[in-house]
């Protein structure tokens, strides 16, 4: 099966690590925007899960935090993805720096001078488009590295870590394990030694 998105390509580890150092300050856009990028980078969340999520949606229980997802053509949280601590803290952090929230508020809301103070919710359009502008700001131009590609480099470092690629499907919400197993792909080429062998044995003999 051919995946629409897969013409994206994955962030290095280099690059994951710019972009999220790209976000400075303690304002709360600076704190949403960090907040935003480390849950899509760790978590693989897609634009549009983040910002479905509700403030209840973000819980802890048994010394660990979750996230309740509404998954791509659903309308309710059917999945749930586990929030490391770190990125947690800085969902936490946000949503101090936002005062009283009610659970069934937006977890993360907009800005804009034209919309009521901190109620309107971030809308996909705009969380790709931030991360977007982030990337260009740390110099990632290419074309086929867009907000998508935080889905993928969450795919692939997993992968490269040993993790079971069911394990990796339940947090990417796949409704298969074949889906998943196109980032496989990507793995593999990035560690194929043939090429450079035939390569090697022609130009350095």
């Amino acid at each position: 099966r051919k995946i629409s998105t897969h013409n994206k390509k994955s962030l290095s580890d280099a690059q994951a690590k710019k972009l999220l150092a790209a976000v400075k300050g303690s304002g709360l856009i600076a704190l949403r925007d960090k907040a935003v990028i480390a849950l899509a980078l760790t978590c693989g969340l897609r634009t549009c899960e983040i910002s479905r999520a509700n403030v209840g949606d973000f819980q802890e229980a048994d010394g660990y935090w979750t996230l309740n997802v509404i998954g791509k053509g659903h309308v309710t949280a059917d999945a749930t993805v586990k929030v490391a601590e770190p990125v947690a803290e800085l969902i936490q952090a946000y949503l101090d720096k936002r005062g009283n929230v009610a659970d069934d508020e937006p977890l993360f809301v907009s800005t804009s001078h034209n919309v009521t103070k901190y109620g309107n919710r971030y809308s996909e359009q705009n969380v790709g488009k931030m991360i977007k502008r982030y990337m260009k700001s740390v110099g990632i131009n290419d074309k086929k590295i867009t907000a998508h590609s935080t889905r993928h480099y969450a795919a692939t470092t997993a992968i490269k870590a040993g993790v079971d690629l069911r394990e990796v499907s339940a947090m990417l919400r796949h409704s298969n394990v074949v889906i998943t197993s196109v980032y496989l792909h990507d793995i593999s080429l990035e560690t194929r030694r043939a090429e450079l062998a035939v390569a090697n044995t022609l130009f350095c003999a």
